[in-house]
């Protein structure tokens, strides 16, 4: 038997039919969950659910969470279920912070499936020797100010350096992370262009970060298409060094798209929605 987490996610109409007991919804699941699954809840919040399971493998694990639902809430949708496998949080680094990422980042279903999805690629991609496309794979995050950025791209550092993509940087921290903010000249707190080449060129900088948080809202006001892609170009030789997540608002679809598509012709690219 192997342990897993597995976080459910609720779909919009579930949570308003049931607006009144969301606080409860989780608790009811986990009453029927049969003795062998060893079934713990750990967390339950208006949006979503994580458990902590047992069971022979990845797909009996989902088939568990699956028939409990059925039990608690028969012919109910729920939106989505993500599965991990992980050991002792408290020695084991890796299942630590999956386990945090899976618990604590709240409104992030979209967040938690690239995660997921990143540690099911990993030992395959290892095996064929190819972890540089681990870290020349680079997300568009469609996210407002406020909304929690920071601490996604903290996230996904800590995350990287306990899969051991990236090295701890030397100061010893679990993390390894810097945002900036383009625009047209270095002032109010943005970066011109060349500041921030600059600023990834360094070779403190190459040590100890090694997921860079950018947002190119900048680039969005009027048409500076061209000005995006010059400056997408002079990260190409850096994708050794960092992964990049590009921040822009919460925007409706074609807009998204363009952007989008700007930068995906030029790097590998996932996109990450969080809506407000």
């Amino acid at each position: 038997m192997a342990d897993f987490i597995a976080r459910v996610a609720l779909t919009q109409q579930f949570s308003k039919d049931h607006e009144g007991d969301l606080g409860s919804f989780a608790a009811k699941v986990t009453e029927h969950f049969p003795e062998e699954a060893g079934a713990v809840l750990e967390i339950g919040r208006f949006t979503y659910a994580c458990y902590l399971l047992k069971a022979e493998t990845k797909s009996a694990c989902r088939k568990l969470l699956e028939q409990a639902w059925e039990k608690a809430f028969p012919g109910e949708p729920f939106a989505e279920i993500q599965i991990s496998e992980i050991g002792d949080v408290e020695t084991d680094g890796k299942s630590k912070y999956t386990k945090g990422i899976y618990t604590n980042f709240y409104g992030m279903d979209d967040f938690v499936r690239r995660i997921t999805e990143l540690l099911e690629r990993l030992p395959y991609i290892r095996e064929l020797g190819a972890e540089d496309v681990i870290k020349k794979q680079n997300y568009l995050c469609a996210i407002d100010s406020g909304c929690g950025f920071s601490t996604l791209i903290s996230g996904l550092s800590t995350v990287l350096i306990a899969h051991e993509v990236f090295p701890k940087p030397e100061d010893g921290t679990d993390y390894a992370y810097a945002e900036f903010v383009m625009g047209a000249e270095e002032k109010n707190g943005c970066f011109d262009e060349d500041s921030a080449i600059d600023l990834l060129r360094d070779e403190e900088n190459k040590k100890n970060l090694h997921v860079i948080g950018i947002d190119i809202s900048y680039f969005l006001e009027g048409n500076k298409t061209d000005e995006l892609r010059r400056f997408v170009r002079r990260l190409e030789d850096m994708q050794r060094d960092y992964v990049f997540v590009f921040r822009i608002p919460f925007l409706e679809k074609k807009a998204f798209d363009e952007i989008k598509n700007v930068l995906s012709d030029m790097m590998l690219l996932e996109t990450i929605q969080i809506p407000p």
